[in-house]
């Protein structure tokens, strides 16, 4: 792994520098929802769960295009779909960078 240094954290004297503390930032996840004639599934609901059981809802757009931001790099989740209309499988995934293409392809009920 590498670690870039961008601030310091000190004293004025410079006496004490040293690097400033790391903070963990948060990146996306996104994708899209859709038929299986590949149109967009509108107002489905979309859930991530993280491996401590934490979890967070979005709704699809009207092209079911969804985003999460701010997640956890580092972690297993599980993403799933739920429909009125479609069923979807939900899928595991790691997250060690921004995901764009996570999609969810319908099969009937």
């Amino acid at each position: 792994d590498q670690v870039r240094l961008t601030s310091y954290a000190g004293t004025d004297s410079g006496s004490t520098w040293g690097p400033a503390p790391l903070t963990a930032s948060g990146v996306s996840v996104s994708g899209r929802v859709i038929s299986s004639e590949g149109r967009g599934v509108r107002s489905a609901n979309v859930t991530i769960t993280d491996d401590r059981g934490t979890t967070r809802n979005v709704r699809t757009g009207s092209h079911g295009n969804f985003i999460f931001e701010d997640v956890e790099v580092g972690r297993t989740y599980i993403i799933g779909v739920q429909s009125r209309r479609f069923s979807f499988t939900a899928q595991v995934v790691q997250v060690f960078d921004t995901l764009t293409d996570l999609n969810f392809v319908a099969g009937n009920f």
